[in-house]
């Protein structure tokens, strides 16, 4: 089969179209350029504070799963709110309120502005067994709407829900779709 000078000249065409694109310098879309170790040291977290509108979750076990339940009822309603994207459903917590504080059933008004989950959780249980409520009562408090905004060059920029009060940036940008590919990623 002989080729004429014209299909010689597509074939050479195409052939250096499909090696060109493979020339792209990947050191411009990589996260972490130019590091020398391969590990990535992760600054020391900060522990959460409670601050005045936050919802918590509080939780409360025993070895009596009767006494606990009441301390556990007003923590277990949901509510599902109708959204444009179907509808979502919110846990209803306690909300902190404007002084600083919560009301909790048997425990009256609760200070939680300024304190860690750790510290009102031990001052509850604390509180459970000096009342004589429960025996080796058991009390979880966890922040219902811990969030990150994401904003910038990422592919879905939005408001990140985390659930276990913890993120790092990478975790961020992965759950928003990464960055995008223009993105200058020397300066994150």
């Amino acid at each position: 089969m002989h080729l004429t000078s014209s299909t010689k000249c597509l074939y050479y065409i195409l052939i250096l179209s499909l090696i060109f694109p493979s020339c792209v310098d990947t050191r411009k879309i990589t996260y972490f350029n130019g590091l020398n170790d391969t590990r990535i040291q992760s600054p020391a977290l900060e522990v959460p504070i409670i601050h005045k509108n936050d919802l918590l979750s509080i939780s409360v076990s025993s070895s009596n799963p009767d006494a606990s339940k009441l301390f556990n009822d007003p923590n277990l309603s949901n509510t599902t709110t109708p959204t444009a994207n179907g509808s979502t459903t919110q846990m209803v917590g306690y909300l902190v309120t404007e002084d600083g504080s919560f009301k909790f059933p048997e425990q009256g008004t609760i200070t939680a502005e300024g304190f860690t989950v750790k510290q009102s959780s031990e001052f509850m249980t604390q509180t459970l067994i000096d009342k004589k409520l429960l025996i080796d009562p058991i009390v979880t408090v966890r922040f219902l709407n811990f969030c990150v905004a994401v904003l910038g060059e990422v592919i879905h920029p939005t408001v990140v829900i985390v659930p276990n009060e913890r993120i790092s940036i990478l975790e961020a940008f992965y759950l928003t779709g990464g960055l995008v590919i223009y993105d200058k990623r020397n300066n994150v």
